[in-house]
């Protein structure tokens, strides 16, 4: 829920922004107030935003689920098995790793900025300061990547991760993905079909 709310203030600015700037067309319903006349609400503009944000949460709402049912290198094997170019997730492996490493690295800097008497003040030496923080957070992270490849080579790194997993479908994992392609399908088609009754669809 948490996360569903921080998507769904970014999302709240489609409902008001598209209704007051998308073109006029023909058949559109506006809503006009006597005092603002100037402002047009388009209610063809806020039903387009509105299916945006729909659409934008369910996508969430499964990406969380699919992320969140099943360990990371568990997901990684199955993009790869998806056909996902296998650099791409080692990087996304990597990033998910040393991301933690990184965000200690810049708490332990701003402890130790913060024992030193900094203070963050609308003042151009607090731009410096936070400049030469965040310069030093890029080298420091530059220089722990170059010992991190290192020790990976003299592990015998040769371009690949060893796979730990391995996945054996049975007879109850095709019936699930059939099951859900086929719900997917009558998604989609009801989708289709809802779009040609309504009077303001996109």
């Amino acid at each position: 829920m948490k996360r569903i709310a921080a998507l769904s203030g970014f999302i709240g600015m489609f409902l008001i922004v598209m209704p007051l700037t998308v073109p006029v067309k023909t058949g559109d319903h506006l809503l006009i107030v006597d005092s603002f006349r100037f402002i047009q609400f388009n209610l063809r503009g806020f039903f387009i935003a509105l299916r945006i944000g729909l659409k934008a949460t369910a996508i969430a709402l499964m990406m969380d689920v699919v992320l969140g049912t099943s360990p990371f290198p568990v997901t990684l094997k199955a993009l790869t098995h998806l056909r996902v170019p296998n650099m791409i997730c080692q990087m996304l492996s990597l990033a998910h790793r040393y991301i933690f490493v990184f965000h200690h690295e810049a708490k332990r800097m701003t402890t130790g900025m913060q024992a030193r008497g900094f203070q963050k003040r609308t003042s151009l030496d607090t731009l410096k300061a936070m400049g030469n923080f965040i310069g030093m957070l890029f080298v420091r992270s530059f220089e722990r990547t170059e010992r991190v490849y290192d020790a990976m080579l003299a592990r015998g790194y040769n371009g690949q991760f060893p796979a730990l997993i391995e996945f054996h479908s049975e007879k109850k994992d095709w019936l699930k993905g059939c099951f859900w392609v086929i719900a997917g399908l009558a998604l989609v088609i009801s989708d289709r079909m809802l779009q040609l009754r309504l009077p303001f669809g996109a």
